[in-house]
């Protein structure tokens, strides 16, 4: 992999981000980050994902929409290849990350999950104190530099909005948070990891509106700086936060496009029928 396909440090905006419309306004197609061709998957005698084929693009949130079991996640974890981690199989296809192949036999699957980092339904802290689990894949990863970790630690909380509700406390286990601050503080381990790119599997899927607005809001601004894929079942989150949709059915991609020509003018039965309720 190049420099920049190894996972480049990315400066993160501070600036603030235009509002939802704003967002989501028609904008010329950006350079694309993944471009999937044929991709085919299976767990067993299991065929979760059937020739799919499509992009996802920088300075972007795309969000990946169908019923249960349809192979959203699977999706998206066919693209840092956490897909491994469970026992799945890519059969045929390509998986080509801004032109490298990452399912090359050169590329190490473990420099691939740095580089594109993943944020799970549920929060996953690690049974350690808030500050180590910021921590703990700078470690890992030999990312200090020479920086004092405290310094890490509340710069990467303070991005996430976590900082001045812990930093008196960063010694505390993490599990002690609510579940909104859990999911915060698992974007910012993330995010001290150095990515390039961030996928999310139904972030918001266990949390309260006021815990998911605060997600949301901060997947608004990230997009700046992080191309950004969401696996989601609310179709309004989906409205707000996207500016493309995937739209998949029965481990096939169905439709995609536009998040607002999907959504007012889908071209296929299936995704009318599951935009208006009917199915899913």
């Amino acid at each position: 992999m190049s420099e920049r396909e190894a996972g480049t440090v990315m400066t993160l905006s501070t600036s603030p981000r235009p509002d939802a419309a704003a967002a989501r306004a028609e904008r010329p197609s950006a350079p694309a980050v993944f471009d999937v061709r044929g991709l085919d998957v299976r767990y067993g005698a299991h065929h979760a994902l059937k020739g799919v084929s499509c992009e996802i693009h920088e300075g972007e949130v795309t969000a990946i929409l169908g019923p249960s079991g349809c192979g959203k996640t699977t999706f998206l974890k066919s693209l840092n290849r956490t897909l491994e981690l469970a026992a799945a199989v890519v059969v045929c296809g390509r998986v080509l990350y801004r032109g490298a192949d990452l399912y090359g036999a050169s590329v190490d699957p473990r420099s691939v999950r740095k580089t594109i980092g993943i944020i799970h339904q549920r929060p996953v802290v690690f049974p350690l104190s808030i500050r180590e689990n910021v921590l703990f894949g700078t470690r890992f990863h030999g990312l200090l530099r020479g920086e004092k970790p405290d310094q890490i630690v509340e710069r990467y909380l303070t991005q996430v909005g976590l900082w001045a509700e812990v930093k008196d406390r960063l010694g505390v286990p993490a599990h002690r948070l609510s579940g909104g601050q859990q999911q915060r503080l698992c974007l910012a381990r993330t995010l001290a990891n150095e990515p390039a790119v961030l996928l999310m599997d139904e972030p918001c899927a266990s949390l309260d509106p006021a815990a998911t607005q605060v997600i949301e809001d901060h997947i608004l601004r990230l997009r700046e700086a992080y191309p950004i894929a969401i696996v989601t079942h609310n179709l309004a989150q989906a409205s707000r936060i996207s500016s493309r949709v995937l739209f998949m059915m029965d481990g096939q991609l169905v439709e995609s496009g536009r998040t607002r020509d999907v959504f007012n003018h889908p071209q296929t039965v299936l995704a009318r029928d599951f935009l208006s309720g009917r199915v899913g």
